[in-house]
């Protein structure tokens, strides 16, 4: 009998709190700074990244998002080096929509609400195909959610009270060394202060 996937059933990582850049890794990142044509971005590394402003699907010299200090954007790491600043891209090779559409995924997260996780390793336990708490919380309450390898979340819900509850049941589900039985009446405990 395979049991579903549970965070605290995943090998023993080493719990770090800054986030190592790696090539063609999902990140949620908050502009720092705009200088000319790019942006300084915040994805929790030893160094800030740089996202052109054109790195967006469809984007021109033109035609491009205008982002602001504080606006958070969901994005792939295109290079990084340990001696070099990490760059970002916000296309997919298999997502070609426009980046005024809003279909696509990766660009400006709007809405909602950021949460940076304790250790970057808990961002991987939210990282699989068949998340508990995630499918748990998914069937009582409608939510959009982006997970960063660097150890971000960000959730927007139709309500603010049910955003930080959602986040408030990741965090504890993530951070205490629950059960499958313990994780669940604690997201029983989270949809009764919902009602």
């Amino acid at each position: 009998m395979e049991l579903p996937f549970h965070p605290r059933r995943t090998a023993l990582q080493a719990y770090r709190r800054k986030y190592i850049p790696k090539p063609d890794d999902l990140v949620i990142g908050i502009i720092k700074q705009k200088t000319g044509e790019q942006y300084k971005v915040d994805i929790r590394a030893p160094f800030e990244a740089t996202l052109d402003s054109t790195a967006f699907e469809r984007a021109t010299k033109r035609h491009k998002p205008n982002l602001q200090v504080g606006h958070v954007v969901y994005a792939f790491v295109q290079s990084a080096h340990k001696d070099y600043e990490t760059t970002l891209v916000c296309t997919s090779v298999d997502v070609h929509k426009d980046w005024t559409s809003g279909e696509g995924y990766l660009g400006q997260l709007q809405g909602g609400y950021c949460l940076d996780l304790d250790f970057i390793a808990h961002a991987d336990c939210l990282l699989g195909d068949e998340c508990f708490v995630l499918e748990q919380l998914g069937a009582v309450v409608k939510y959009e959610v982006a997970v960063g390898r660097n150890g971000r979340i960000w959730v927007k819900t139709e309500r603010p009270k049910e955003t930080l509850l959602v986040l408030s049941a990741i965090k504890t589900a993530l951070t205490k060394a629950l059960t499958l039985e313990q994780t669940q009446a604690a997201i029983n405990i989270f949809v009764e202060r919902l009602t």
